[in-house]
């Protein structure tokens, strides 16, 4: 009878341990008495045990799997379409506004805020002089810095760092370099709508200075000064006709003629009166007449309209009462 009572003993607590053991993580649910399998010895009860943990971990690890997985996919993806993209430039993800669809009025009204200088007292004028200015000032700041820094370092000194201004320009001419549709329609809207303005400080000689870049024979509104000087220092004969070949298209033409700082004392004297006007003078203005093309829609001196004007060079300009008087005797046009 003992032996028998201890047998039955052994199988009670040999049923109850898988049993305390799946309860002691609070996570888990027990499996109920029907579903379970029957234990008969301790290695069959390990294996299931273990077999239960496998199984658990195999679905959490099959769970995580798919999530990295859709996870890769997704980036793969993406790391595929930029590589198609830099491969073929015409395949992008986020494609560019179609910017020439749009009408060419709409698209002149955008230019008109990238290429013509945006002042509200003055009209849309470019000043060779102001932009040469400018580069100069560059340009021999530079120098100096270089100068300096040069020294510094020779002493042991740190070099003096440039400062990072970011300047509003005077147009945008990056637009000229974003395809060549582009610069055909920027470049006709930029010399169609702008007045270039040239100053001549070196005459008798009319050889301008102008920026990089400027296309004469496609200036369309030109406004010239004329820093005329005392008549020794203009006693020579100025071919003009050379000097308009090369604006070709030449529409409007606005001459300003101004005193040259220098020799103002002089020629302020000679240019009061036209009557009294030495004959150099007169020549010199015979001459610019005569080569001005017929079709150019001609303006003289400066106006009551100060919003037409460029900045002048010069001194001050000549007497309108004198240019009125010049034209009366040697032109044809309206002054």
């Amino acid at each position: 009878m003992f032996p028998r009572m201890r047998i039955e003993q052994e199988q009670i607590s040999r049923c109850d341990e898988p049993t305390m053991a799946l309860r002691r993580n609070p996570q888990r649910e027990c499996r109920t008495e029907k579903t379970r399998p029957p234990v008969t010895t301790i290695k069959t009860e390990a294996i299931t045990i273990m077999s239960s943990k496998i199984t658990q971990s195999e679905r959490g690890g099959k769970e995580r799997h798919g999530r990295c997985r859709k996870t890769s996919l997704g980036t793969t993806k993406i790391r595929q379409l930029n590589a198609r993209a830099l491969q073929d430039p015409r395949i992008l993800i986020n494609p560019p506004f179609p910017f020439f669809q749009l009408p060419r009025e709409i698209r002149d009204q955008v230019y008109s805020y990238l290429v013509v200088p945006q002042r509200s007292h003055r009209a849309p004028v470019i000043e060779a002089a102001t932009i040469l200015k400018d580069r100069k000032k560059r340009v021999t700041t530079q120098t100096a810095r270089e100068r300096l820094n040069r020294q510094r370092v020779s002493s042991g000194i740190r070099p003096v760092c440039a400062r990072t201004t970011i300047s509003e320009p005077i147009v945008h001419l990056n637009l000229l370099r974003v395809s060549h549709r582009m610069y055909c329609e920027v470049s006709d809207y930029l010399y169609s709508s702008n007045r270039f303005a040239v100053s001549l400080c070196k005459l008798p000689s009319t050889a301008i200075e102008i920026p990089d870049g400027w296309d004469l024979s496609r200036v369309k509104r030109l406004q010239l000064e004329l820093q005329l000087k005392d008549s020794p220092r203009m006693n020579s004969y100025i071919d003009w006709t050379p000097f308009f070949s090369k604006f070709s298209a030449l529409r409007v033409l606005h001459i300003l003629p101004t005193f040259h700082p220098r020799y103002y004392d002089w020629a302020h004297t000679e240019l009061c009166d036209w009557r009294t006007t030495h004959y150099v003078h007169k020549a010199f203005f015979r001459e610019l007449l005569a080569a001005i093309p017929s079709h150019v829609d001609l303006r003289l001196g400066s106006s009551l309209d100060l919003t037409d004007e460029m900045e002048l060079q010069g001194r001050i300009p000549v007497s309108r009462t004198l240019i009125v008087d010049m034209y009366a005797e040697l032109g044809m046009r309206k002054a």
